[in-house]
């Protein structure tokens, strides 16, 4: 994506004290993974692993009692989860005086910044996504195609493994994944008009399909000589890819000497997040060929 910049006067510029309410109200990309994942906050300072809480298991007794006033074996009710270690994530922006010629106003160029937060979004969707590799389990391979049979046993075998409580899980499908399959299912006379819309050439959220809704995104991790697809449930508490947040984003300006002398101001613009598997029973990796 190339940086479209205005480069007239002093009105394209954000100046730096309102860079902060600039972000506060900029409205993000709801990038896939964003949709779909588990956010957990920061619940301590700096680095601290952040936990995705859930229930262990209860290990119930079997049989009966033999009597109504017979004492009921003690369960113990506990909590275990997954953590992940969150890190600062991000670049410096080297913006030249010639890019803001006319300002005398310190502060970023406006489409510079949006440029900027746009491409850390997309560098979060992409951490978030990674963590679809290292899942337990993995339906079929690097070595086929994607058809809609495959898929719709895929979208069975998540439905086994995440329970009655899983919710109507997101299907993320890679670029490869999404192409593959739009051609099976394009080609079949009998669903052909009516997934059309669903399988066109679009990214983010697709449509419902069979019981699961589908997503299409260019993040999706390369594995070996394929790519990773993944079906999981969606939102706090449920789904299986999960982001730890310490701070969303941050814009720090400095100008110094080093940029007085090179007439350029520099924006460190960073996030502070560690992503990775929420929940590895709510995950389920679907391989397909490149």
């Amino acid at each position: 994506m190339a940086l479209e910049t205005d480069t007239g006067t002093a009105n394209d510029v954000v100046p730096t004290e309102h860079i902060v309410p600039f972000i506060a109200g900029y409205n993000f990309p709801v990038l896939t993974a964003d949709a779909v994942c588990w956010v957990e906050p920061s619940q301590g300072s700096g680095s601290t692993p952040i936990v995705f809480p859930r229930w262990a298991s209860l290990a119930v007794p079997a049989g009966t009692n033999a009597e109504v006033d017979d004492d009921l074996t003690r369960v113990e009710a506990s909590t275990d989860g997954e953590t992940v270690t969150p890190g600062v994530v991000g670049f410096e922006l080297s913006i030249t005086d010639v890019l803001v010629r006319g300002s005398r106003v310190p502060g970023i160029a406006e489409s510079a910044l949006q440029h900027s937060l746009n491409a850390l979004a997309a560098r979060r969707d992409a951490d978030i996504l990674s963590a679809i590799t290292s899942a337990g389990e993995t339906f079929s391979d690097t070595s086929t195609s994607l058809t809609r049979e495959q898929a719709k046993r895929a979208i069975l075998r998540a439905g086994v493994k995440f329970g009655i409580n899983g919710g109507k899980p997101a299907f993320i499908l890679s670029s490869a994944a999404h192409a593959q399959l739009s051609v099976d299912e394009l080609l079949s006379s009998a669903t052909s008009a009516m997934y059309a819309e669903i399988f066109g050439p679009s990214a983010g959220f697709l449509g419902e399909w069979h019981g699961a809704l589908l997503f299409h995104s260019a993040q999706c991790p390369a594995n070996g000589v394929g790519y990773s697809s993944v079906i999981t449930p969606i939102g706090n508490g449920q789904s299986g890819l999960g982001l730890g947040e310490v701070e969303r984003v941050n814009v720090e300006i400095n100008r110094g000497a080093e940029g007085a002398r090179a007439r350029t101001t520099f924006a460190a613009v960073t996030a502070w997040y560690g992503a990775g598997l929420s929940n590895d029973d709510r995950v389920l990796e679907v391989a397909s060929q490149a």
